[in-house]
């Protein structure tokens, strides 16, 4: 009996997610299993399809354990369909999304694509809207819904914005290639700022609608804007605080050469001398207190390509340029922002000019 490693499973060493154990997480039976040293071996000993009998004399041997003991240990691995000894269909088409997907570097991709194909979701009848209904009265519960806008400490500098209006963008008499101050905070407070609140029927604060639209109103993005060279506006990293619409100053800028480490495409490759940069973020927590299933990131991304676009088409109407890239050396802009990238994550970011 030929037996091999079930290719839908990936072994994960012990670390900060895992602990001191290995563990087995298969992405088609969405099952983690913690393993012994000896099912370790076992399962990288049969990446290759190997001689049931050979591989168990085998381990018996250098780890000087039973083989009666390593045959229960050999069940219990099939029996969990974390060996195989052969492939079936499910197998075989996972591995050809992982082939085609490895081709292009989308490793991380492919698994999560796996992870989450057939995931169940609840639907939109009224069956539906009332068990989503039911779902956040039980979340709010446990734990207020009121995770809308980021604010800085009070005792930091300010700049007030007014509040979105189609007003603030008056093409008449605009200097193109021009970013001051009024039209930077125009541009900025159309495309963050909340526009009116809606309450809702659980506890919790109301949601805010803006000019762009969010999944089930939770606008999870923030946004920060990096001044290089606005007249009007000290040259700074401040963050766009949503509600109430101001500038906040996080740190002034004292260093423009490391804007190019930073954002070696944003800042180093736009056609146009580069004023200031938008940064938008997201607070992932926001948006999953709702909802809750592994596909909640998808989500994000329309977010933040809809804010980006709403920018971008604000600034053309006022002859500014606009350069959006999502490279960047997310890690140390993160932590440039004070940030913990697992609860608040870089997205993108937009050079202005």
């Amino acid at each position: 009996m030929y037996i091999q490693t079930n290719p839908t499973i990936r072994l994960r060493p012990p670390s900060f997610y895992a602990g001191k154990l290995w563990v087995a997480e298969n992405y088609f039976h969405k099952r983690r299993y913690a393993l012994p040293p000896a099912a370790v071996l076992l399962l990288i000993g049969c990446m290759q399809p190997q001689p049931a009998e050979e591989i168990i004399s085998i381990i018996s041997e250098k780890l000087s354990l039973s083989k009666g003991n390593l045959h229960k240990l050999f069940d219990s691995l099939i029996e969990k369909e974390l060996l195989i000894d052969k492939l079936s269909d499910e197998t075989n088409w996972h591995e050809a999304i992982r082939e085609q997907w490895f081709e292009r570097n989308w490793h991380e991709a492919a698994e999560y694509h796996l992870a989450t194909y057939d995931y169940k979701f609840v639907g939109t009848s009224k069956e539906g809207l009332d068990e989503h209904q039911r779902r956040m009265e039980n979340y709010s519960q446990a734990t207020p819904d009121t995770n809308r806008s980021k604010r800085y400490d009070s005792t930091k500098q300010k700049i007030a914005m007014p509040l979105p209006s189609a007003k603030l963008i008056d093409k008449k008499g605009q200097k193109s290639g021009e970013l001051n101050k009024e039209k930077l905070v125009s541009l900025l407070t159309i495309t963050f700022s909340a526009t009116r609140k809606v309450e809702i029927p659980w506890n919790g604060a109301p949601l805010l609608r803006k000019t762009s639209p969010s999944g089930g109103g939770r606008h999870p993005c923030e946004g920060y804007a990096i001044i290089i060279d606005v007249s009007g506006i000290d040259p700074g990293w401040y963050h766009i605080c949503s509600d109430p619409p101001e500038l906040t100053l996080l740190e002034k800028l004292s260093d423009k050469d490391e804007l190019l480490e930073l954002f070696p495409t944003t800042y180093g490759r736009a056609p146009f001398s580069v004023r200031a940069i938008v940064v938008i973020t997201c607070i992932f927590d926001r948006n999953m207190f709702r909802y809750r299933e592994p596909r909640t990131f998808r989500t994000i991304h329309m977010d933040v390509g809809h804010l980006s676009a709403t920018l971008e088409l604000l600034a053309d109407a006022v002859s500014v340029n606009c350069y959006p890239q999502y490279a960047a050396s997310e890690k140390k802009i993160e932590k440039k922002l004070g940030l913990n990238g697992l609860d608040e994550g870089f997205m993108m970011s937009l050079a202005l000019g």
